[in-house]
């Protein structure tokens, strides 16, 4: 778990110093692995990570996060996603991560296993 850190932690780092840096999808999987080491995580009684993953892209990698919730679809529609994005985008260490993605998605899907919504966040959103 320590070495998780120190190599999350140099990746955010020269993905700071190189703006153009984007990480493999070996890179996303090792960060995927060391959230999912902490998972599931519940954040509230509505609202359960269950665990991430990732995807491969021509023009990078996707970060998924998967969460169990009992909010209805209206709940995660664009007023969540202006959220998201704001929390993500002001915060300098998830802003770099989401600089070295092609991007970051959040899937939803009810305790019953139903699908909700997802909500894809990009670096070229945060102003």
């Amino acid at each position: 778990m320590k070495n998780f850190f120190i190599i999350f932690f140099l990746i955010l780092f020269s993905s700071s110093v190189f703006a153009n840096y984007k990480y493999s999808f070996e890179e996303c999987l090792q960060i995927s692995d060391g959230v999912n080491a902490e998972t599931p995580m519940v954040l509230s009684d509505e609202l359960v990570m269950d665990f991430t993953t990732c995807m491969s892209f021509d023009d990078g990698a996707r970060l998924i996060y998967m969460y169990q919730t009992s909010w209805s679809k209206n709940q995660l529609g664009p007023g969540y996603k202006q959220r998201a994005t704001k929390n993500m985008c002001e915060n300098p260490d998830t802003y770099n991560l989401l600089l070295g993605l092609k991007d970051v998605q959040y899937q939803f899907s009810s305790f019953s296993g139903e699908f909700i919504n997802n909500i894809t966040l990009k670096a070229d959103e945060c102003r």
